[in-house]
């Protein structure tokens, strides 16, 4: 996809670019579960980024990054996360779950896993 790599963004800690210095989607970080367990934390905060080297305006992040590591268990493996959310308060009232009106809510999307609470 030639030309598209300018749309793509990276982090200041990993990003790398081709040699037109036009920045490179980096993977996330893997976290994988050992002797059947993954024990992990999130922490959610702002971040300063940049887009193609130019600065963005401070961003919500997991480590640093725009987007949240990838989590890599096996069928029957257990994880317990621990998930800080350091950004602030919401401001005023915030409408329907699941909606972009409270952006400082934090939540934890999941695909093929079935959740409990520990209990």
């Amino acid at each position: 996809m030639e030309g598209a790599a300018s749309t793509f963004v990276a982090n200041e800690a990993g990003s790398t670019t081709n040699a037109s210095g036009v920045a490179h989607f980096i993977q996330p970080e893997v976290r994988r579960s050992m002797h059947g367990f993954l024990n992990t934390q999130l922490r959610r905060a702002f971040a300063n980024n940049t887009l193609n080297g130019k600065p963005l305006p401070p961003k919500r992040s997991y480590k640093g990054g725009l987007t949240g590591p990838t989590f890599r268990i096996k069928a029957g493996d257990r994880m317990k996360v621990y998930l800080f959310n350091q950004l602030p308060p919401e401001q005023g009232e915030c409408g329907p779950p699941n909606t972009e009106n409270c952006p400082n809510t934090t939540n934890v999307h999941t695909r093929s896993s079935y959740l409990t609470d520990g209990q």
